[in-house]
């Protein structure tokens, strides 16, 4: 396990946050390998298409958002990995920045041609 190998995969998470906070539905899938997945409490996403259509989704929100991931402990062994993070989801603009919600992300991650990408990621919030 390599610092460039941890720093790559740092910077997939930042990609994914922006693409899902711009609601860049195409940049938000390309963090998932084809067949990847985003595990919520209520739905699995799967699969390019639905990767896609939610990343999409963000634009239709009422209200401007941006993940903040934190506390990344990333374990790699050759060509998979894992990583778990802490994250907080905060609302912008309007009255001034609020949290909506905190929670843990579960990671698995697979090196792919065009770098590491997630293969699953599950989102426990915290209750």
């Amino acid at each position: 396990m390599t610092t460039a190998e941890i720093v790559a995969i740092e910077q997939l998470v930042a990609h994914y946050n922006m693409a899902i906070d711009d609601g860049d539905g195409d940049e938000y899938s390309a963090t998932f390998t084809a067949d990847g997945e985003l595990v919520l409490p209520d739905a699995t996403i799967a699969g390019r298409e639905a990767l896609v259509a939610f990343g999409a989704g963000a634009k239709e929100r009422s209200m401007r958002i941006r993940h903040w991931v934190n506390s990344q402990e990333v374990t790699i062994t050759g060509d998979d990995a894992t990583a778990r993070s802490h994250l907080m989801v905060l609302r912008v603009g309007g009255d001034g920045p609020a949290v909506l919600l905190t929670g843990r992300y579960d990671d698995e991650l697979r090196r792919a041609d065009v770098g590491w990408r997630l293969t699953r990621r599950v989102f426990t919030p915290d209750t």
